[in-house]
């Protein structure tokens, strides 16, 4: 039995600390997800102005009957001044089993978001995305519009975003099902979120999110995402998630319904 294996991960904010946690088995629950970004949950929560960002790599190498590789490499870069926030996210994974893909997907997404008040806010983004598994030979899009602070207090916060988006979609499908398909279409990308911190160790945040076809709304996206993180202690943290995905007219071939649920834990040092 051959089997090799590497996890780093990076802070900038804190160069010193290592999250040591299950790097494959995040690998496999991460790829599950297949067709919507949830980028509300990629915002880092921060007071002060400047740089913040994380960094991960991992590879994993094992033969007995089957052999079985992975990797998974991350990127998530933020900038923040008075008026403006800057994301910068992108990811690349792929899980093979005796040369079959069971995960082969990246995305890269960025975002510029400016700051007209204390409840708006205005955001524009572009994301390029593929998706072997799921079909998507690439998608890329273009989208602006606001997002609304509603509510804010100690334990509780909510948002609305509403925008337009430009997507360019090209669907990888077999010859016999009629080959490839491009698609070029305006969506709507409506979402809410809350945070609710009952304690400083606890937090649930939920994001839902709609994406319809402008032309023809009967054709909308839906993705229902759930997190609850609990600190026991100074140094642990478990966390659990539960993400629903459904898209009435996927790449042929493909389901309709995607869903995944979660589990880890990670200790700080």
């Amino acid at each position: 039995m051959l089997k090799f294996r590497l996890y780093l991960r990076g802070n900038f904010c804190r160069p010193n600390r290592l999250l040591c946690c299950l790097a494959i088995w995040s690998l496999f629950i991460n790829g599950i997800q297949a067709q919507i970004v949830n980028m509300e949950s990629a915002r880092m929560q921060t007071d002060t102005t400047g740089w913040k960002g994380t960094a991960s790599l991992g590879f994993s190498l094992s033969k007995n009957t089957t052999q079985v590789s992975s990797f998974l490499s991350s990127a998530h870069v933020q900038y923040k001044s008075n008026k403006n926030l800057y994301l910068l996210l992108g990811s690349s994974e792929f899980l093979k089993s005796d040369g079959s893909s069971l995960i082969n997907n990246s995305f890269a997404h960025f975002r510029i978001n400016r700051k007209y008040g204390p409840k708006l806010r205005w955001e524009w983004y572009t994301q390029f995305q593929n998706n072997a598994v799921t079909g998507i030979a690439f998608r890329i899009l273009f989208g602006t519009g606001p997002r609304f602070k509603l509510r804010e207090t100690d334990k509780f916060k909510d948002y609305l975003g509403i925008s337009l988006m430009y997507e360019y979609e090209k669907d990888k499908i077999a010859p016999v099902d009629g080959g490839d398909v491009y698609h070029r279409d305006v969506r709507g990308n409506f979402y809410f979120s809350f945070s609710y911190k009952p304690e400083a160790s606890t937090e649930i945040v939920s994001t839902t999110l709609l994406q319809p076809l402008i032309r023809d709304f009967s054709d909308c996206r839906f993705m229902q995402q759930m997190s609850f993180r609990i600190k026991p202690g100074k140094k642990f943290d478990a966390r659990f998630d539960l993400n629903y995905l459904y898209d009435p007219y996927p790449v042929p071939g493909k389901p309709k319904t995607n869903y995944r649920f979660g589990t880890g834990i990670g200790y700080n040092f």
